[in-house]
């Protein structure tokens, strides 16, 4: 199929749009016409990786993450949050596990100087990177989200990364384990507790 229609000129592109319904076949070919910015975002703030992973859209997710172009770790201008945090939100594991691979995540800029040369490498490469414990402007990280919502297949996959910090939270009392804890998520909490940080951030 190909799309002849000129882009958008309203903030929610024909790209938004095909990722926020999942529709891979069009999302392929708006992205082939080279028009539309894939890091972009609407007046929600968001961009079109982030409405296909918050919408549980593995294929748009994986055609998006294609592109060079694509930051995987771009947070949503309202929030601070990540398209991981939204997908792991929502129980999404299959787009979780697209994020986690191993050519998509890195530690982030934080730590003693030899942790922060993978990110000093993406910057000066471009490489696109994900970091799986990243805060939001609420100090919220994508494991958290997960926690609160006790979905248990989706809080393994962060705590099988070996530098998380399962406990990291930018304010008291938003731990992953104390949300668990909160909401009566009981697999979720033995989940936790059985994984300590290996570093304190």
């Amino acid at each position: 199929m190909t799309i002849v229609s000129t882009p958008d000129r309203k903030p929610f592109s024909a790209l938004h749009c095909a990722s926020y319904f999942g529709i891979a076949e069009v999302a392929e070919s708006l992205i082939k016409q080279n028009r539309w910015d894939v890091n972009g975002t609407d007046d929600g703030g968001m961009t079109p990786l982030i409405w296909a992973a918050r919408c549980g859209h593995e294929e748009v997710v994986r055609l998006l993450l294609r592109e060079k172009q694509t930051q995987p770790n771009q947070q949503d201008t309202n929030s601070g949050r990540t398209a991981l945090s939204w997908a792991a939100e929502n129980g999404h594991e299959g787009v979780v596990r697209v994020f986690l691979e191993p050519q998509f995540v890195t530690l982030g800029d934080i730590g003693p100087w030899w942790r922060r040369g993978p990110r000093v490498a993406d910057r000066l490469f471009r490489r696109r990177y994900v970091c799986p414990d990243s805060l939001s402007k609420s100090g919220r990280t994508p494991l958290s989200w997960a926690a609160q919502n006790g979905h248990e297949e989706v809080v393994k996959l962060p705590l099988e990364q070996e530098d998380i910090n399962p406990n990291r939270s930018g304010k008291p009392g938003q731990t992953p384990l104390l949300l668990a804890i909160e909401n009566g998520h009981d697999k979720v909490v033995a989940l936790l507790q059985a994984r300590h940080p290996r570093r304190n951030r």
